[in-house]
């Protein structure tokens, strides 16, 4: 009886600590997304600002390729993050665990768009300077 006991001891604290370890990396991604909502809102408003739209189009042609750099790097520790949180849900959930693909789908979209935009603007901006 004593070792059916520390058994299921044993099994409750392993749950409890893959729960906690999961309920953490919940918060990261969480935490990740927001970080990645900041960024893209402060990118467009750089984009739309007056002031950068005085500067030179070389100046906005710099500002446009370091987005599109930090574009690429938070799309991928986005992805990361959410696959991260993936792996720790499927370690003790009988099925797989997925999370809010609206959310998921949303934010990679975002990104995507913003990225798109910004190399649109990028090659006008480049072309700009050609002539």
């Amino acid at each position: 009886m004593s070792e059916f006991f520390i058994l299921y001891l044993y099994n409750l604290l392993l749950k409890n600590a893959l729960l906690q370890e999961t309920s953490e990396e919940w918060e990261q991604c969480e935490k990740k997304m927001k970080d990645v909502r900041s960024c893209m809102d402060k990118f467009h408003q750089a984009l739309e600002s007056p002031q950068n739209k005085k500067r030179p189009l070389r100046d906005q042609l710099g500002l446009r390729e370091k987005m599109v750099t930090e574009i690429s790097m938070q799309k991928a520790k986005l992805a990361i993050s959410v696959e991260k949180l993936q792996v720790n849900c499927n370690c003790f959930i009988e099925h797989p665990c997925m999370l809010s693909d609206s959310q998921e789908l949303s934010l990679l979209f975002v990104l995507f768009v913003i990225h798109g935009l910004t190399n649109e603007e990028h090659r006008k901006t480049k072309g700009g300077m050609e002539m």
